[in-house]
């Protein structure tokens, strides 16, 4: 090989090599920079930039039935602060709920609202203890001994979910029941006939204040 063509080829290998490196640093800049809600209402220029945000769901921050759904995010270490808005109108997981980790990927307006179009959620920590869900029976007979404390609950929808209430049964085949409350979005398959486990606590007045909702057999 003469001294030009080597030349030649060096030079087309070194041209490679920098749109390779070029292509390399375009994706993986172009990937979601994480960020808490606070530090984007803290930084204006971070406005019209995509983005991911993880922020724990403000209790009664939102409407299931609003579309798009409007609710508000704050950091997970806080229980008081800033709130970041967010506008989605995605497909809302199950298990979204009060004090749901929201993981957010969207951008951010100029009127503070965080636009998302993709959302997971990871279910409060202290219903996710790796306890294995109770039976009605069972929570029943526990009484007011375990009111207010986290827990698990599995059993089958004998009622609609209708007003935010709905009724456990023990099994498709009867047994006890108990009132279950729940504002947070449901599937349409999460009704009469579905078995479902509820993570949550039960209140004062017996009824079964539910945080989250899986649907675990849909209903026929």
């Amino acid at each position: 090989m003469n001294k030009r063509a080597r030349n030649r080829l060096i030079g087309v290998t070194a041209i490679i090599l920098v749109i390779a490196v070029a292509g390399f640093l375009t994706l993986t800049n172009s990937g979601e920079t994480n960020k808490k809600p606070s530090e984007l209402l803290a930084d204006k220029s971070l406005i019209g930039q995509r983005l991911k945000v993880a922020g724990t769901v403000v209790d009664d921050s939102w409407n299931g039935k609003a579309n798009p759904m409007l609710f508000s995010v704050r950091d997970d270490d806080k229980t008081d602060g800033p709130e970041l808005k967010v506008s989605y109108g995605g497909v809302v997981p199950s298990s979204f709920g009060n004090k749901t980790k929201a993981i957010l990927t969207g951008t951010l307006s100029k009127d503070g609202v965080f636009e998302a179009t993709d959302m997971l959620t990871q279910c409060p920590s202290k219903y996710q203890s790796g306890a294995t869900a109770e039976s009605v029976s069972m929570l029943l007979s526990q009484g007011q001994t375990v009111a207010g404390k986290p827990m698990k609950v599995l059993g089958y929808m004998s009622t609609d979910l209708e007003n935010g209430v709905f009724t456990l049964q023990e099994s498709s085949a009867g047994g006890k029941t108990i009132q279950v409350s729940f504002s947070g979005p449901t599937k349409s398959d999460m009704k009469l006939g579905a078995t479902v486990e509820v993570g949550g606590e039960l209140g004062k007045d017996g009824v079964f204040n539910a945080a989250e909702v899986t649907l675990v057999t849909p209903a026929k």
